[in-house]
C-alpha cells in the first residue's frame, strides 16, 4: 500500500512536511527547539479562546481541530496526523481561535514563537515549508466554509470523503483508496450533519457501489464516480497548490 495521490499534479494532498528537504544537521536543530507531549485518547491538547502561544506538530496518532459555535455545536476543521502543524495561525494572536483533541494516543511536539523565530532565522528551507503549511491551512479553511455556504449536504459529503481518501486515504493495488480511524460522528461534524443522516447517506453510496464501510474504516471503490457529486472549484485550486 502506498500514500494517495492528488489527481492534479501527482503529488500526496495534504500539509508540506516541516523536516522536508532539511538536511540531518538541521533536523537535529528543530528537535533541539522542540518539546515532545504525550496525550491520550480524547486528551484535549489546547482549547478555543485559550491564551494564544505555541505551534504543535503531531508526532504520531491523529488529532482533531475543531470550532465551537455560540450554540454548543462542534465543527470539526480537520484530523491531523504525523507530519501536520496546528496552531501555527494562533502564534501572532492572543487566543485559540480552534480548539484541538487527541482522537487517539497521540505524541506532539510544541514550538514557542520564539523557538519559531530562531529555526525560521537559521534554517531557510524550514521557514519555507512553515509559510507552505500555512498557506495550506488558509486553502483548507476556506474550502470548509465554502462547502457550508454554497453546497447542499449530500455534495459536502462526497466532497468531504473525496478529499479525506485524497488526503489521508492509502491506496490499494486495484485502485480503491482506504481512509481508517474515521467514524460517522467525526464525518458529520465535518459536513454538518446529524451522525443519522450521515449513516443513511453513506448506506446510500455503499448501495451504488461507491464505497464500503465497516468500523472506522471506508474503503472508496471508485473516487471519480464519488467526486462527480462534487462541484468547488475551491477544490481544485487547493489540488493545484
Amino acid at each position: 500500500m502506498r500514500p494517495a495521490k492528488g489527481p492534479s499534479d501527482g503529488q500526496p494532498l495534504r500539509q508540506v512536511d516541516l523536516f522536508d528537504g532539511l538536511t540531518e544537521r538541521e533536523r537535529s536543530l528543530v528537535r533541539e527547539q522542540a518539546r515532545q507531549r504525550r496525550y491520550r485518547k480524547h486528551a484535549i491538547i489546547f482549547s478555543q479562546g485559550d491564551e494564544a502561544g505555541d505551534a504543535w506538530l503531531v508526532e504520531d496518532g491523529w488529532v482533531r481541530t475543531y470550532y465551537t459555535a455560540l450554540s454548543g455545536k462542534e465543527i470539526t476543521i480537520g484530523l491531523w496526523s504525523r507530519g501536520d502543524i496546528i496552531g501555527a495561525p494562533d502564534i501572532c494572536a492572543t487566543s485559540r481561535l480552534l480548539s484541538a483533541q487527541a482522537v487517539e494516543d497521540s505524541v506532539v511536539s510544541s514550538f514557542t514563537p520564539a523557538d519559531l523565530d530562531f529555526l525560521i532565522a537559521e534554517i531557510p528551507r524550514f521557514a519555507r515549508n512553515l509559510i507552505m503549511a500555512l498557506s495550506f491551512k488558509v486553502r483548507w479553511v476556506t474550502t470548509i466554509v465554502d462547502r457550508l455556504s454554497t453546497e447542499s449536504v449530500i455534495s459536502r459529503l462526497a466532497q468531504m470523503l473525496v478529499t479525506l481518501a485524497q488526503l489521508r486515504g492509502v491506496q490499494r493495488e486495484e485502485g480503491s483508496l482506504i481512509i481508517e480511524r474515521l467514524t460517522h460522528q467525526d464525518i458529520s461534524r465535518m459536513v454538518g450533519a446529524s451522525r443519522q443522516w450521515v449513516t443513511r447517506s453513506l448506506s446510500q453510496f455503499e448501495r451504488e457501489g461507491l464505497l464500503q464501510c465497516s468500523k472506522r474504516r471506508i474503503i472508496i471503490n471508485d473516487v471519480a464516480r464519488l467526486g462527480a457529486w462534487t462541484h468547488s472549484p475551491l477544490l481544485d485550486r487547493l489540488r493545484a497548490h
